[in-house]
C-alpha cells in the first residue's frame, strides 16, 4: 500500500533557510519556514490517517443503504430514482 506521508514528504527539498515544496509537477518551488513544513506535514499526516478514511467510507456507505432502504419503504412514484439507478441494478 503506497504510504501517503512518505509522498507527501517527496514533494520538499530542504534548502538553507527551509525547504522548496512543489505542489505539482508543473509548478515551480515555493520556499517556505521549518514551521510551516512542520505544520503541513503534521496537517497532512492527521489527514491521511487510515482510521478516518474507514470512518468516512463506512458513513457514506451508511447513507446510501439507508437511503436505499427508505426507497424501499416509500418508492419515489416520481421515477427519478429509476432515472439514475435502474430497478434491475437494486439488490
Amino acid at each position: 500500500m503506497v504510504d501517503t506521508v512518505e509522498a507527501f514528504k517527496r514533494q520538499f527539498d530542504p534548502v538553507d533557510d527551509g525547504y522548496l515544496y512543489y505542489p505539482s509537477p508543473n509548478s515551480g518551488g515555493k520556499l517556505i519556514s521549518h514551521e510551516e513544513y512542520e505544520g503541513l506535514l503534521r496537517d497532512w499526516t492527521n489527514a491521511s490517517k487510515r482510521k478516518r478514511f474507514w470512518l468516512m467510507l463506512g458513513a457514506i456507505m451508511g447513507v446510501i443503504l439507508y437511503s436505499l432502504q427508505l426507497n424501499e419503504r416509500w418508492p419515489c412514484q416520481s421515477g427519478v430514482l429509476e432515472y439514475f439507478w435502474p430497478q434491475s441494478y437494486w439488490l
